[in-house]
């Protein structure tokens, strides 16, 4: 009898051991990911618990929508601000971004300086995707009309920015080391929708889009075509589109 307690004491011991290790090695995982999502979009923290760092870098090709917005005449807007004037007015860029990209789900990917750039991960459903894509680029169109809107009110200069947006197939990936790392996209989308996003003062009109993301989200009536293009670096053309109730 002696025995038998002896070894069921020694099991319970084994055990609570491992115990103690799955727990320890859970709570260095769980504070690796929250480390980890200081430097990556708060989005990734579900598939950064499910596949891990490791498979964060090999990185994965996917069908995503890419936003640029991008504001006009920002040296001109800026170049007289004092320093404290400044950092407060790309604060309140910023903020505007990250709320409308936060209703949407978007991700915002980065910022650059005046600019930002918003994926949405198609997953399982692109036509979700690609429409939260196009009511996000409504959302910055309204929200930058409203900021622009409280400036001139107390007196200060207005804002315009473009936008432009477009689906299609990217490589994604966390890139860097842990010091700092960056959740990075690279692919012939993001260069279509940042070209798309330039052109708008080409086109007299705040936003345009490729027909590949409007059809992708079922929602030609809103958009109508504009031209038929080639991009610079790129031979294929593509078909360009703005909202339906902008001027011609």
């Amino acid at each position: 009898r002696l025995g038998m307690i002896a070894m069921a004491a020694a099991v319970l011991v084994m055990a609570a051991r491992r115990t103690q290790a799955l727990l320890r090695q859970s709570i260095d995982v769980a504070v690796t990911n929250t480390n980890l999502t200081r430097f990556l979009p708060q989005q990734l923290a579900p598939r950064l618990g499910e596949v891990g760092l490791d498979a964060l870098r090999r990185g994965r090709r996917e069908d995503v929508g890419v936003l640029f917005i991008d504001i006009r005449g920002f040296t001109r807007l800026t170049e007289t601000m004092a320093p404290a004037e400044l950092a407060s007015f790309a604060t309140e860029f910023r903020t505007r971004i990250v709320r409308v990209a936060d209703a949407t789900d978007g991700i915002v990917d980065k910022f650059m300086g005046d600019a930002a750039m918003i994926l949405f991960p198609a997953g399982e459903n692109a036509p979700d995707a690609a429409r939260r894509c196009l009511r996000c680029a409504g959302l910055l169109k309204v929200a930058m009309a409203d900021w622009s809107d409280t400036r001139e009110n107390v007196g200060l200069p207005p804002v315009s920015a473009g936008i432009g947006a477009h689906f299609g197939e990217v490589f994604s990936g966390v890139v860097g080391d842990a010091s700092r790392l960056e959740f990075s996209v690279f692919g012939d989308a993001v260069n279509v929708a940042s070209r798309l996003e330039d052109l708008t003062k080409d086109h007299n009109t705040d936003t345009l889009v490729s027909r590949a993301i409007v059809e992708r989200a079922c929602d030609q009536r809103h958009w109508r075509s504009v031209a038929t293009l080639t991009l610079r670096g790129r031979d294929a053309m593509i078909d360009v589109m703005a909202p339906a109730g902008s001027d011609p």
